[in-house]
């Protein structure tokens, strides 16, 4: 008899996971929805098109510089770059309260700390720097 209460508790477990998960969905399709400029999407396969569509959109956004960072990828698969290192240190820095560790990958050599290490780690930044 126990059995028959736990497989009715979890039948109402899954029922309501399921539930909010549709929900979930709903207010994300929407989102998109509103997100997209072409009204005429109608059902969610058009919305969902015309987001990646969009998507694609951004890969002419790009910067040309150094090092660059975040990418999308295009319909043919190439690569292109949203930011570089610096702008991403910028909004790292701003934003969060970081800092930031610029090292060489081929030989681990820090190159660049950023004096906030200081303040969150309490270590000296000449102790992380390679003279």
């Amino acid at each position: 008899m126990s059995t028959l209460v736990e497989i009715a508790s979890y039948r109402e477990s899954h029922s309501e996971i399921e539930r909010k998960r549709r929900e979930r969905m709903k207010r994300d399709t929407e989102f998109l929805r509103k997100q997209v400029s072409n009204t005429q999407c109608k059902d969610k396969l058009s919305i969902f098109q015309a987001g990646a569509e969009k998507l694609i959109q951004y890969t002419g956004i790009t910067h040309h510089h150094h090092t660059q960072i975040l990418i999308f990828t295009d319909k043919l698969g190439k690569r292109e770059y949203i930011i570089n290192d610096e702008e991403y240190s910028q909004i790292i820095m701003n934003n969060f309260d970081g800092f930031d560790i610029h090292v060489r990958c081929s030989d681990g050599k820090v190159l660049k700390v950023h004096e906030n290490i200081k303040k969150i780690l309490d270590v000296a930044v000449v102790s992380f720097v390679c003279l």
